[in-house]
């Protein structure tokens, strides 16, 4: 025991008189007796079992007293980044930020920019991706093996010519290359047309749309222009998705605030036919852009946000839907991932789409040959991690966060200075503790 310390990742909890250990590293979880458990709390491992040492060892609860554990999750971190993350190709394309709604709790904010992307502009994208195939092999010896060819917004189908011909091409692309292909577009789903369904239909593009309640809650926030709500059109063409039998590629997130979340369970009754894939979210404050509807957001407090999550994950599992509430060591953030792009209508590319309205966080342009030119940013992001920021480094939820969402302490701290790495916490302990809670009594169940 003298070459052994417990890890600085462990989390201790109790609940319903029995006790637990997370390893948020190893994402390992035990039920001890009430003697070890004392003898973690206490850091008196010299007192633990010797029978149980190998599998304290194995779950990394203890690990040797000259382990560099931040080291290794950063080893895991770049493995993942520059290893089998390079081989996925991942292009989202904003043809533009126009919609034809006016949401008040929309983090792009009211005045949206109309403006489009030429649909001959969506072949210089097409160069564009084959030639990071081209370049991930010849420059990395890392082969693109897949590509995810997303479609994003504003409103995609607003612009249909282009994103008919975005699709068209990309899936060319994947054959040409021998990759796979998945397709994804977040809609409001407003506008679907014949041409338009046959297009999902043809790709199979998986469509993530929003309902915000029942009819009456949902008219009232997501909205056209005119004041006029959206329900019964959405339903609409949710029921035009599941006469083509294409409901497996209908994913509904239903949006949540504080007016109605005691609907929950409503809201799931009249749309369960239409999805095989359905999930809560909580709606969010990101200041300057959406403040008028901050009074309406859940859970600034963590604990409140953990245990309204795992009241929703409760509805969930009762009506066959995603088991348990996603927690765990992440692997890295798209910001700092090497081949994925967001692209807007001047061509200009971004690593992230909640960032990509800020011009000053473009990484680069692609030019009239389809080739990128890269600027300072592009170098900054490629080297963004935890590692960067020193109170993450010695945080015991840093695996769960690698730093939290950068983008997101971008737009909320207002000082938009084209620097993007920034920490922002994801999670709090006690926060954690309420989603292992939950965890393990699904367990038992």
């Amino acid at each position: 025991m003298k070459d052994l310390k417990q890890s600085i990742y462990n989390v201790l909890f109790d609940d319903s008189g029995k006790y637990y250990l997370y390893n948020t590293l190893s994402v390992g979880i035990v039920e001890l007796d009430s003697e070890t458990y004392n003898c973690f709390k206490e850091d008196n491992i010299s007192a633990i079992c010797p029978d149980y040492i190998p599998t304290m060892q194995e779950m990394h609860f203890l690990v040797e007293k000259n382990a560099d554990e931040p080291a290794e999750y950063l080893y895991y971190y770049n493995r993942i980044r520059f290893g089998c993350g390079a081989q996925l190709l991942s292009i989202n394309f904003a043809p533009s930020f126009a919609c034809n709604l006016a949401c008040p709790y929309c983090f792009q904010g009211q005045d949206k920019d109309i403006k489009a992307m030429k649909v001959e502009d969506v072949d210089k994208v097409i160069k564009f991706a084959e030639k990071r195939i081209l370049a991930s092999l010849s420059n990395h010896n890392v082969p693109i093996k897949q590509i995810n060819a997303n479609m994003y917004g504003g409103e995609p189908l607003l612009q249909k010519q282009a994103i008919i011909k975005y699709c068209d091409g990309m899936y060319k692309l994947s054959k040409k290359y021998d990759c796979k292909i998945r397709f994804m577009m977040t809609s409001n789903f407003t506008l679907l047309d014949e041409d338009l369904l046959n297009l999902i239909d043809k790709y199979k593009i998986y469509v993530q749309v929003s309902i915000d309640g029942t009819k009456e809650e949902h008219d009232k926030r997501r909205i056209y222009k005119s004041g006029k709500g959206t329900y019964d059109t959405i339903i609409k063409n949710l029921k035009k998705m599941k006469e083509r039998h294409l409901e497996d590629y209908v994913v509904i997130r239903l949006n949540v605030d504080k007016n109605n979340v005691k609907y929950a369970e409503n809201i799931i009754n009249n749309v369960k036919a239409y999805s095989t894939d359905i999930y809560f979210g909580l709606l969010e404050q990101y200041n300057g852009f959406n403040d008028c509807f901050a009074d309406n957001c859940i859970g600034n407090e963590s604990v409140i946000r953990a245990r309204r999550s795992n009241e929703l994950a409760s509805i969930l599992v009762k009506y066959g839907y995603r088991d348990l509430p996603l927690f765990g060591k992440i692997d890295p953030c798209a910001i700092g991932g090497e081949n994925k792009f967001c692209v807007d209508c001047d061509l200009n590319l971004f690593t992230c789409e909640l960032g990509m309205k800020q011009i000053e966080l473009s990484v680069g342009k692609i030019s009239d040959d389809g080739d990128f030119l890269p600027n300072n940013n592009y170098y900054k992001m490629m080297n963004h991690s935890p590692a960067l920021f020193q109170k993450c480094m010695k945080c015991k939820l840093m695996p769960m966060c690698a730093g939290g969402c950068s983008a997101k302490a971008y737009l909320n701290d207002g000082d938009f200075n084209g620097e993007l790495n920034r920490p922002y916490c994801m999670l709090e302990e006690e926060e954690l503790k309420e989603y292992l809670k939950f965890y393990v009594k699904r367990m038992y169940e």
